[in-house]
């Protein structure tokens, strides 16, 4: 019977043509409303209904009075929650697909490939439970027996980004579930529709409505200041630009409450005149160019060896010229809204044609999409703005190197320290590079994405404030611990 009313409420998000709020379980509809746009076509494909202040502090006084419902439930009942909602996730996994890929623009088997790693995250928290019991500390006094717990912190404030849509928000509502802590959940308004069915889908799992609340808003003055500026909000999570995060970060100090940020990157990937030339060719097109560049980890910045320069140049150039495919389907996409394009476009406009090597869109691509072709920027000079700046689109600066120290003093010095990539043979070169980089992530001889549920993501400066999500780290954004000591005179 749930696998089938489930079924059914899927359907209608589907095709729902005015997407609502989700509180208590039900839909919420309101008259303030922004236009949704399909990537590819240009269309207007439906509206995103905006919740009202009023309705907003009805939800949060309604997650408040009820936080103790899931707060008194045990780890083992929460993971429980998220295990039956991976299982509701895989067998809906075609409707959930066809949800995600048509608010973002991607092909319905890279909407897939992503909710197969929504999974894996639920599934990790799912049997963390096992291992967060927590633990216990000797006592340099006799009958004196100490342990350490997790308490939840109360309500989560998620803001999630647009890119992965699915996995973006798993990432963080199943930890803070998995915490204890009651939920609000503000996805981005580009793409609505996977969050409202997520909520449905935990809701069928076992969770109380009342714990958790998927709520719609977008711009200045609305939904997402609301939550920052909320005291009765304990966490504020979010993944997005670095201005923003700096907006939030200043606002939760002055309240002093907690926060974690995922931010931007510029990073670098870098070809070592010692290599696996064609391997390296492929994680570089991967990590500049898929999704269009849209992703906090994409390299915008490729270096490579003098030795090597012209011949991996030129390959790459190639390979883009006959269209980057993947599947026998094309590996960009159309950037999520007309002013993300026009934003990049005015940006590539201001830089010297002759730094500059564009190339012809595909034919199959809608001219009305929001597409630009991958481009790559050659020997523009390292202190040139667009070096220094997240551009969030299929862009790709190209410099020749001599010394792997020129490259380690870039990255350093960059505002930003999310992620990286090297790509050599020569052993000592990686561990060399692996002592100086001041980045969050670095991978060798792989791209400059791929983390994994049970790893803790971040970056330096600029790229986030410390904290790790999701992993193991993740408890320590959504939790509290304390220290529990009981002495025996025994």
């Amino acid at each position: 019977m749930v696998g089938s009313i489930l079924i059914e409420d899927l359907l209608e998000i589907s095709d729902l043509k005015s997407v609502p709020s989700l509180v208590d379980g039900n839909f919420v509809f309101s008259d303030k409303s922004l236009d949704k746009f399909n990537p590819i076509s240009g269309k207007i494909e439906y509206k995103v209904c905006h919740i009202s202040k009023k309705e907003y502090e009805k939800v949060i006084s309604s997650l408040k009075n009820s936080s103790s419902i899931i707060e008194k439930s045990s780890f083992f009942e929460r993971s429980e929650i998220i295990l039956r909602a991976s299982k509701l996730i895989e067998e809906n996994i075609d409707i959930l697909s066809k949800i995600s890929a048509s608010d973002s623009g991607k092909t319905i088997e890279e909407s897939r490939g992503e909710i197969y790693g929504a999974i894996k995250i639920a599934n990790y928290f799912g049997t963390e439970w096992m291992r967060s019991q927590g633990e216990i500390l000797e006592s340099s006094l006799k009958g004196k027996n100490t342990k350490i717990v997790r308490h939840p912190l109360g309500i989560a404030g998620l803001i999630t980004a647009f890119n992965a849509p699915l996995p973006n928000i798993v990432w963080k509502v199943f930890p803070a579930i998995f915490c204890g802590n009651s939920v609000v959940l503000k996805p981005s308004e580009y793409v609505p529709k996977i969050a409202i069915a997520l909520g449905k889908i935990l809701i069928s799992a076992g969770l109380n409505p009342k714990n958790i609340a998927v709520l719609n808003g977008g711009g200045k003055n609305s939904l997402g200041e609301w939550i920052v500026d909320d005291k009765n909000i304990d966490i504020v999570s979010f993944t997005g630009s670095f201005e923003v995060g700096q907006e939030i970060a200043g606002k939760c100090s002055t309240l002093f409450k907690r926060y974690s940020l995922e931010l931007g990157g510029k990073n670098a990937i870098i070809l070592d005149k010692d290599l696996n030339l064609d391997n390296a060719l492929d994680y570089v097109i991967q990590s500049s160019f898929s999704l269009s560049g849209q992703r906090c980890s994409a390299a915008s910045k490729i270096f490579i060896h003098e030795e090597i320069y012209e011949t991996f140049l030129q390959k790459l150039i190639s390979s883009i010229k006959n269209g980057i495919k993947n599947n026998d389907t094309t590996f960009t996409c159309p950037l999520i809204t007309k002013d993300s394009e026009e934003r990049i476009l005015s940006k590539l406009n201001k830089i010297n044609k002759e730094n500059k090597v564009t190339f012809e869109r595909p034919s199959s691509v809608n001219v009305e999409s929001y597409y630009i072709e991958p481009t790559l920027l050659i020997n523009l000079k390292l202190d040139h703005e667009i070096n220094s700046e997240e551009l969030f689109g299929p862009v790709a600066t190209v410099n020749k190197y001599r010394e792997i120290d020129e490259v380690l003093d870039d990255i350093n010095s960059s505002d930003f320290g999310l992620t990286c990539s090297l790509h050599t043979n020569n052993l000592n070169l990686s561990e060399k590079f692996i002592k100086r980089a001041k980045i969050g992530t670095i991978n060798i001889n792989l791209g400059t994405f791929g983390s994994e549920p049970h790893y803790p993501f971040g970056g330096f400066r600029f790229s986030g404030n410390g904290t790790r999500e999701p992993g193991i780290d993740s408890l320590d954004v959504y939790s509290e611990k304390k220290v529990i000591s009981i002495f025996t005179d025994s």
